[in-house]
């Protein structure tokens, strides 16, 4: 009896992954792209706080405490987020997509030589 709650969840994953029905590169990508933003987030807010903390001179769990830091720390970083998410979406697409690229490369290459050969000179 307590197999059959675990079989439906189970029986959905093999069809799912069988049957390709879910886009799982691009959800291992999309986690390594946002594990990455979190960790670069949480030490770039540290290193706020500890620069902070070294012009204050204060406790450092004060400081990090701080609403006026956090509101300057969210700010900084929002401004910086946007560019450094896309950089880094790219590198992580190059590296999980190396092939696919190449592919696409390879057509665009392919394409090009055939418009330039088909137009009149």
């Amino acid at each position: 009896m307590q197999l059959i709650p675990v079989l439906f969840p189970l029986g959905a994953l093999y069809a799912a992954f069988q049957y390709r029905l879910l886009d799982t590169d691009r959800i291992i990508t999309q986690s390594v792209l946002y594990s990455a933003l979190l960790l670069l987030l949480m030490l770039s807010y540290w290193a706020v706080a500890a620069g902070a903390t070294l012009f204050i001179s204060k406790n450092l769990t004060e400081t990090a405490l701080n609403p006026v830091l956090i509101v300057l720390a969210i700010f900084v970083l929002a401004a910086f987020f946007t560019p450094i998410r896309v950089r880094l979406q790219r590198i992580i697409d190059t590296v999980y997509f190396r092939e696919r690229r190449q592919y696409q490369r390879e057509l665009e290459t392919i394409h090009a030589r055939h418009y330039q050969r088909d137009q009149p000179a």
